[in-house]
């Protein structure tokens, strides 16, 4: 009895992460954290990326290195800490893939705000300051 041979895409569908590569990375793929990395998820939301940053929790919690109950923590915050780094709105497939690794229909990503609605909040607040200034 000869086994099949194991390529990348059977691997992959195999454990189950199959097209979930982090956008940015350079060859296309994303090799599984094996341990929750902190520092590396603190380092992908510096750089606003909230899509990134769901993804390596949605593999971390595929892989068991987090609990469902801190990947709902993280989830909680991570729109909020994407939109104070410059990042944009989290997307639905990001959304779904969460939801699918939780097991559930609950979206537990709060509401964010997309680039062009903060990059209008920042005109605006300045457009508010010079006003003021020069009516005083």
């Amino acid at each position: 009895m000869q086994l099949p041979s194991l390529d990348d895409s059977w691997a992959n569908d195999l454990i189950g992460v199959s097209g979930m590569a982090i956008p940015g990375c350079t060859d296309g793929n994303f090799a599984p954290p094996g341990a929750w990395d902190a520092e590396k998820y603190s380092d992908i939301l510096k750089k606003g990326d909230g899509n990134a940053a769901v993804a390596y929790i949605v593999k971390a919690l595929k892989e068991g290195a987090i609990t469902p109950e801190y990947a709902k923590e993280l989830a909680k915050d991570v729109q909020q800490t994407a939109n104070a780094a410059g990042g944009g709105r989290i997307n639905r497939e990001m959304r779904d893939a969460l939801k699918e690794a939780l097991g559930t229909d609950t979206d537990f990503i709060a509401k964010g705000k997309t680039r062009a609605q903060i990059g209008f909040e920042k005109f605006w607040k300045i457009l508010v300051s010079v006003c003021s200034f020069g009516l005083l």
